[in-house]
Parts: C-alpha cells; structure tokens; sequence
C-alpha cells in the first residue's frame, strides 16, 4: 500500500509552485509591487511558463529598464559578516544570536548562515527569518535545528538572500563592481517596494551592445555585463574579461531568429 503524503509535503509542493506567502498576507500577482512583504524573501513561484523569484527593490528600477538590464545585486558578504559568536548556541535548536548592531527585519531572511562548531566541522544552514537589531545582536531562525552545538567564540558566516536588495545593473551605479545578474522585472519597481522577478523561462531582452547572441556562428551563450549590457562574450576582444570588475555572469542562451541576432533569451539563472 503506497504511503500517503503528509501536510507539511503538501504544503512545500504549493510552496514550490506558488511562493510561500507570510501570515495574513494576500497573494500578489507577478505583474504588480508591494510596499510591504507578501511572501518570503526568495520565494520560489511557477506561472506562465516562467520561474519567478520574490525580490526587494533596494534601488528604484524604472520602466526603462524592465526589459533590457537585468535586477542586479550587491554581494553582502564583507569580512564584517565573518562573525565571532558571543552568544552560545545548543544543538538541535533553531536560533542563532549573532552580533549585529545595525540590521532591519528579516535582513537575512532567505539567506544561509555557515557556522563552524569545531576544527574540521561545517554546517550550512537556511535562514527563516531575522529579528531587527537591539543595537548589539540579531537573532536568526534557521530552517532547521543546528546538528552541533556552538560555543561562544565559535566563527559563524550570516549572507543575506541575494533577492534582498536588487535594482538595476549599472557600472556607475551604487552597485559598481558587486553585481550578479538575478532575475528579469515585469513592471518598474518603487524603492523599497517587493516584486517577482523572472529567473527562468523565455524572455526579451535589448542587448545594448555588438555582438547580440545568434549573430555568428557559435555564439549561443547569452552574458551580462556590470554595465547591464547583455551580448554573447565573443563580443569582447580578449582581456576585458579579467575579473577586475569587468568580468561578464552567463544568464543563458540566445533562442534563433536570423542572420542579425536575436534578443530572445532563455534565461537559466535560478530554477
């Protein structure tokens, strides 16, 4: 006789699907933004043959570029986040107090915390959800318990989800030099506003420089740029990719239209 399955792996196929939405909070369609949070940070949802993400707008993205620069995002992780517990934590419970003295609610929420409970041991962990800082300490809640107990003392890594603070890509941006192409707006955001960014699935994106996918023979592969620019990498001669801040993130690949290119994409950021 086949088992049957639980709520709790119901409820993680919806999750999957649909996005998991907050406490009280209505759903929110893929073509509007929210001033407060509907679902969790990162949330996953499956619509009209797109994967979308749910994402905050640390930087306003205006209508102009909805549809030719992705969402790009500060990578968060400094040295500073490279912690020094000075709060205990017992295995097989969910709550981690770590120093912070300046981050907002659920700041990590969606993110992943790396903890080191002893020489030679690892453990890598989701985050729930975050409380907002007392000036001194934030307290984490992961997904699940911790397997280890950690010590005061012990090193822990908090990173934020990188659908915390997106807006669009641009060299001479705040994000100049820390950005990772993430996912594509359906509509302009409002700062600070919550919104479902595609990361999968067929889109159309302007490629504002030479060298459009599909315009030569073996350039399918589809790369973004700091700048928000979006070609295939043969359109840069050699050494411009060096990893100093100019180096290019593959999103995908070119979908064919003809002898000129194409700016049919298939996105293949996060599935």
């Amino acid at each position: 006789m086949a088992s049957r399955m639980t709520r709790e792996q119901f409820d993680l196929i919806g999750e999957r699907m649909f996005g998991e939405r907050l406490p009280g909070r209505p759903d929110q369609g893929i073509r509007t933004i929210s001033a407060v949070p509907n679902f969790k940070i990162g949330s996953r949802r499956v619509e009209k043959g797109w994967i979308l993400h749910y994402t905050r707008a640390s930087v306003a993205i205006p209508t102009a570029s909805g549809l030719f620069r992705l969402a790009g995002c500060q990578t968060p992780m400094l040295a500073a986040n490279e912690l020094v517990l000075t709060v205990a934590a017992a295995a097989g419970q969910k709550l981690i107090t770590i120093p912070d003295a300046i981050s907002p609610v659920n700041y990590y929420q969606g993110g992943t915390i790396e903890c080191w409970p002893a020489a030679g041991d690892f453990e890598l962990h989701r985050i729930a959800s975050s409380t907002v800082s007392n000036g001194t300490t934030v307290t984490l809640t992961l997904e699940e318990n911790l397997i280890n107990a950690l010590a005061v003392g012990r090193m822990v890594a908090p990173m934020p989800s990188i659908y915390y603070a997106t807006g669009p890509m641009s060299s001479a941006g705040i994000y100049n030099g820390r950005e990772q192409a993430i996912g594509v707006p359906l509509v302009p955001v409002t700062i600070d506003n919550f919104y479902w960014a595609i990361t999968w699935g067929d889109v159309f994106l302007s490629c504002q420089a030479a060298g459009w996918p599909e315009d030569a023979a073996a350039c399918m592969d589809v790369f973004a740029w700091p700048d928000g620019t979006v070609a295939h990498l043969g359109a840069w001669v050699a050494g411009t990719y060096d990893g100093a801040g100019t180096s290019p993130q593959r999103v995908g690949n070119g979908l064919y239209s003809g002898d000129y290119g194409t700016g049919r994409i298939k996105l293949q950021l996060d599935p």
